[in-house]
């Protein structure tokens, strides 16, 4: 009896074509599963429906005529360019047309992405996975170029096809979701079964009545502490901090000395001393905190766990992002760590990425022998095979057939033909078959190109019609093309013989490689004590993870990982399981939104778990954001969230009445091209303007960060401050990927503006709780605000009205003289910023210099003093050289914010002078005591 096990992760050409949506069950989040089978079939289908469904909608949207497609891009006429084998499978170069769309802001073809290729309108199917993607440089890009492997169970069926027919145009088909995202865990789930799922207890029976210790743990087992005390300590303190009974939780010391709050000390104990851990923690109360916290402590503990020094522990993350950030929280205390993936975005981790250390391991002689052996064998097998087909098969798209071939076509056709062709040429004056053909194919209007265009295309002559044709001179142009289309088929398909042959030892090579590559990376990850990945990653090693048998696996961004993705980092050898996220904040991410919705695909092991009562530890301090920021969390968010004392001695906004608001607008949204993002022009240039307003106040542009709800708004922005010096290093960052960060300003575009009275995914609480908790200082929001709370009455209607009620909410914002504070203005628009020229109000700043002069700026926020601190860079570029003579002092050089400063040192007296020197537009200041000046020489 056929199961789960036995499905293919790929669709099948069957399943694509079929017009109907498969069964499956609705993950069960209120109980218990009937048993392990039940519970791992439920999450294989649904993970899969969802990269399916979308895929298989698209495909039949375009056989019915749809030029659109709603969750997938269609590219026609797509031309096949080149054919090699890999080590990976049959590599296709293809190529197409990138004129309708702007390859550069999308998400198009990227590496793994799956496509479904096909030549005859989907009535057969071939599926590939992109392998180099037009967006590696801008030269792919302008060309088309991309390359994809065919699926392992199509790639003969492929060759076939390309030999049958080597003009063959394709039309490609891809979704807008990530199969890579879906491959490697589906085939871990298919893995799975009774034996090897841990936690069967907690995750398919639902006994929540008692949390068990983990099994490593027993009642003697004693943990050392003292890691947490400051350097020095005393000496009674570090011994007691030492040797403490894990499980005794009465013998613990008190969180003082820990140095947490008390929330935070009793998650950190329950996570040490539970086998299936969960702490929740609403934005800013301290999780990935309380994680470092955790791994270093089972680090420092590791003969409790790990006695004979062979095992690790396993960090799970849901994006690259985030995984990077906890990994650089570890390597301070761990340098025994193993990154994996290439997606790092830390330069601090690239030391320890899985391809640094394959570069750096010495590996076993022997195995290194039989790796090179089985290369050079599957290289001299390609190479025949290359040469045997592919090549032929490639080059008859370049040149003309060789005249070799005429004795295959008389003998399949009749030899009138070529008789007929011949009379064309002068042999005896040595006329060349190549030129002959040449002249016939192509006419006097025709370009250069022409040959190469008119090999491409796929129409062949019905071998039948063929066969009555004795005259060749009398077809006419496109009949004469089709027929010669038909000859090149007929010459390619002597190739055939020994394809089967070489085939199959190829498959069997590459098989022999793939074992081999295996055992070099587990020698390259075996002596990593924490191995860190993305919940797709740790699946798709999972023939590493399971032989390093990790017994600890700890989840960060828990709440926002598909319960499918949680179990497949999961095996037999797990003891011990910690899950830290906030199901309040994101969840799971899911393609099709019915199987979030009736489905309950985006509920989380995390959440699912909370939901049927499992005991869990809940951080109740915040420690990131201004009360006024944080009260907007609570009760719409959180039914209570207290402020640690810290948070309420930050300073006020400089240059702004509020350190929350809200802007409200009615300035209507765009779309670009093909995309179903949006964008929001008045938003973009007001913020950009915002932010040059902040930069004046002193602020620097790390200390800002500008949020989009949707990606095409975040690419205008992009583009916006990548053109003002001052505002280029501001970050900007979507909402969905900012999750889990902060920074002092944080101003948020929230882009919808229409009259169909559609705000999107802006009705989801949990983004718009990720958005509204980023900030330490200071919060700012764009969007149409009145229109939101006309929608979402049971989101934005309360929000607003708790806005308005605190003064935070209006259709200007209020910008304040930070030296002159009565003096106010209210902006809407980027223009009216212009009331505040620098930063600050209309009044001469009048400051007075050191050596009595006053400024004549306008009022400004940054210093006017020279040698004062600047925080706004002056780039200054010395080209004239400036001579001044002092007595019997020595020249001093100084950079303050790009601004040079030569003074006469020491500068001991109060009395100075200060020659500001402009030389071809740069500017040199000179500071050296009044009686210290004899001459200037310029």
């Amino acid at each position: 009896m056929s199961t789960f096990r036995d499905i293919r992760v790929i669709p099948s050409q069957e399943e694509l074509g079929n017009c109907s949506a498969p069964n499956v069950n609705a993950n069960i989040v209120d109980g218990r599963y009937e048993n392990v089978e039940k519970y791992l079939e439920t999450q294989f289908h649904l993970l899969r429906e969802d990269f399916n469904c979308n895929l298989r909608e698209a495909i039949q949207d375009y056989v019915n005529g749809s030029q659109r497609l709603k969750n997938a891009y269609v590219y026609e006429r797509v031309t096949i360019f080149q054919i090699l084998l890999s080590e990976r499978g049959v590599r296709v170069k293809l190529n197409l047309d990138t004129t309708s769309f702007e390859i550069r802001r999308s998400k198009r073809l990227l590496t793994n992405t799956i496509v479904c290729l096909s030549w005859n309108c989907f009535k057969d199917i071939i599926i590939a996975t992109v392998t180099d993607s037009p967006q590696r440089t801008e030269k792919r890009r302008e060309q088309g170029f991309f390359e994809v492997v065919i699926d392992p169970l199509n790639d003969f069926k492929f060759l076939q096809l390309v030999r049958e027919n080597p003009f063959t145009l394709l039309t490609a088909i891809e979704p807008m979701n990530y199969f890579e995202a879906y491959r490697h865990n589906l085939r871990t789930l298919q893995l799975l079964d009774e034996r090897s799922l841990p936690m069967q207890r907690y995750i398919v029976q639902m006994d929540t009545n008692e949390i068990r210790a983990p099994s490593y743990l027993n009642d003697d087992s004693t943990y050392d502490f003292s890691h947490f005390l400051p350097q020095p300590a005393h000496q009674e303190v570090r011994e007691r901090m030492k040797g403490v009974n894990v499980l005794n939780l009465n013998q613990w010391p008190s969180c003082e000395n820990f140095q947490m709050d008390n929330s935070q000390y009793d998650a950190f104990k329950e996570a040490l001393t539970r086998e299936m851990a969960l702490i929740q923690g609403p934005p800013g109360t301290g999780k990935t905190h309380i994680g470092l916290n955790i791994v270093q402590t089972l680090l420092k503990n590791r003969h409790v766990w790990d006695a004979e020094d062979n095992n690790c522990i396993l960090i799970c993350c849901y994006t690259n992002h985030s995984l990077d950030q906890i990994l650089e929280g570890i390597l301070p205390f761990c340098k025994k760590l193993l990154r994996l993936g290439g997606r790092n975005t830390s330069d601090l981790l690239t030391p320890f990425t899985f391809s640094e250390a394959m570069r750096k391991t010495r590996y076993p002689k022997e195995l290194m022998i039989e790796i090179e052996e089985r290369v050079k064998q599957l290289r001299d097998i390609k190479r025949l095979f290359v040469n045997q087909y592919l090549q032929k098969a490639s080059s008859v798209r370049k040149e003309v057939i060789p005249f070799s071939s005429i004795p295959l076509i008389e003998a399949e056709l009749n030899s009138q033909q070529i008789q007929s062709l011949m009379s064309l040429a002068d042999f005896l004056t040595g006329k060349k078959f190549a030129d002959t053909i040449k002249e016939w194919l192509i006419t006097e209007y025709d370009d250069e190109h022409c040959f190469q265009r008119e090999m491409f295309k796929d129409d062949v002559m019905d071998i039948n019609e063929a066969k009555l044709i004795t005259d060749v001179m009398q077809l006419s142009h496109n009949d004469r093309w089709n027929l010669y289309r038909l000859w090149v088929k007929i010459y390619l398909k002597q190739f055939k013989s020994d394809e089967n042959v070489n085939w199959n030892q190829y498959l069997q090579l590459r098989h022999e490689l793939n074992q081999l590559r295996r055992e070099q990376h587990y020698f390259v990850a075996r002596n990593a004590k924490v191995i860190g990945a993305t919940t797709t990653g740790a699946a798709k090693n999972s023939n590493i993870i399971r032989r390093l048998r990790p017994k600890i696996v700890i989840f960060e961004e828990a709440a926002e990982i598909l319960e499918a993705h949680t179990v497949t980092a999961l095996s037999e050898h797990t003891e011990h399981v910690i899950l830290i996220g906030d199901h309040i904040q994101l969840r799971p991410a899911t393609s099709v939104y019915e199987l979030a919705l009736k489905f309950n695909l985006d509920v989380s092991l995390f959440e699912r778990l909370i939901r049927n009562n499992l005991s869990y530890s809940k951080l109740k301090m915040q420690h990131r954001m201004h009360p006024n920021v944080s009260h907007l969390l609570v009760p719409l968010f959180y039914e209570a969230l207290e402020n640690h004392e810290s948070v309420s001695k930050y300073e006020n906004v400089k240059g702004i009445t509020n350190n929350l608001f809200f802007l409200n607008h009615d300035y209507e949204e765009t779309s670009k091209g093909d995309s179903t993002s949006k964008s929001n022009e008045h938003e973009c240039s007001f913020i950009a303007s915002l932010c040059q307003h902040l930069i004046y106040q002193g602020y620097k542009q790390t200390q800002i960060t500008v949020l989009s709800m949707y990606s095409a708004q975040y690419f205008d922005l992009k583009d916006a401050f990548s053109k003002i010096e001052s505002l280029k290093y501001i970050r900007i960052a979507v909402v969905d990927n900012f999750q889990g960060e902060e920074n002092d300003i944080i101003i948020c575009s929230f882009v919808r503006s229409n009259r169909d009275n559609d705000i999107g995914f802006l009705k989801t609480p949990n983004r718009i709780n990720v958005a509204l908790s980023r900030a330490k200082l200071a919060f700012y929001a764009l969007g149409n605000f009145e229109k939101m709370a006309e929608i979402s009455q049971d989101l934005w209607q309360p929000l607003v009205q708790e806005l308005m009620k605190n003064g935070n909410f209006g259709n200007a914002l209020e910008l304040r003289c930070q030296n002159h504070p009565k003096n106010t203005c209210l902006v809407s628009k980027s223009t009216d910023f212009d009331q505040f020229p620098e930063g600050c109000c209309s009044n001469r700043c009048d400051k007075k210099f050191r050596c009595g002069h006053t400024c004549s700026k306008w009022c400004h926020g940054y210093a006017s003093d020279p040698f004062a601190k600047v925080d706004i860079a002056v780039k200054v570029v010395v080209t004239t050289q400036i001579l001044v003579k002092v007595a019997q002092f020595t020249w001093k050089k100084e950079e303050t914010a790009g601004i040079l400063l030569l003074f006469a040192a020491p500068l001991t007296q109060m009395r100075y002078h200060v020659l500001n020197v402009v030389r071809n537009g740069y500017l040199v200041v000179i500071a050296v005591q009044r009686d210290a000046v004899k001459s200037v020489v310029h």
